[in-house]
């Protein structure tokens, strides 16, 4: 059975952990709700990211591996066709990313710092890809393809260049203290990135084994 008194003007209520304003109380629970960016810091979204970014930077680094193993069995076709070049240096680039991003998150470091370094991997992440890109660019036939090829290209090199800019805003964002926007940015873009990659990695790995079996065939 509770008890109530006016003090004040303001209807008080006598619970177990003693009397509390009912207006002051609402106004109180209101106000912790309107959560904004800004209330957020990056030392509890880098403990929300932790396990998120261990298991990214884990799955790439493995992938990665896999990758090279399977790349070296074929390694004329890689120097000798253009496609598969660029085609394996854009899903290596992907898992590159990733797995930074993810390493240098895990380290024990202040806002600032994380901020530049997502910077510069994406900015060293579109130079080490801008070779191919250009080459793709200046092609014999350009991107004046057919809609399939247009599409193709998109799925292979668009998106993964649309991840490494995200990447560097992701970065801007931790750096003038958008500390929420910031935390679903890294988590879409690099989950989008390692499943680009892997699909990727299959187009790379048939790629590679078609040309194999035609010359095998024509020789």
């Amino acid at each position: 059975m509770s008890i109530g008194a006016a003090v004040n003007g303001k209807k008080w209520a006598t619970t177990p952990r003693g009397p509390i304003a009912t207006a002051a109380g609402d106004a109180a629970q209101t106000h912790s709700t309107r959560l904004t960016s800004r209330d957020v810091t990056f030392e509890a979204a880098s403990r929300d990211l932790h396990d998120f970014l261990i298991l990214a930077g884990t799955s790439a680094a493995t992938l990665v591996g896999l990758l090279f193993v399977g790349l070296s069995l074929h390694l004329r076709v890689v120097i000798a066709v253009a496609e598969v070049r660029s085609l394996a240096r854009f899903t290596l680039a992907n898992f590159g990313a990733v797995l930074f991003a993810a390493m240098f998150m895990v380290i024990n470091q202040d806002r600032v710092s994380a901020a530049f370094q997502l910077i510069g991997i994406a900015l060293v992440t579109m130079v080490i890809v801008a070779p191919s890109l250009f080459s793709m660019i200046r092609g014999p036939q350009g991107l004046a393809t057919s809609r399939s090829e247009r599409m193709r290209i998109i799925l292979r090199f668009g998106v993964s260049i649309a991840g490494y800019v995200a990447v560097g805003a992701a970065g801007i964002l931790l750096l003038v203290q958008q500390v929420l926007p910031f935390m679903i940015l890294l988590e879409a873009t690099l989950a989008t990135l390692l499943l680009v990659a892997l699909r990727n990695t299959w187009d790379l790995l048939v790629t590679v084994g078609e040309i194999t079996l035609e010359d095998d065939e024509s020789k």
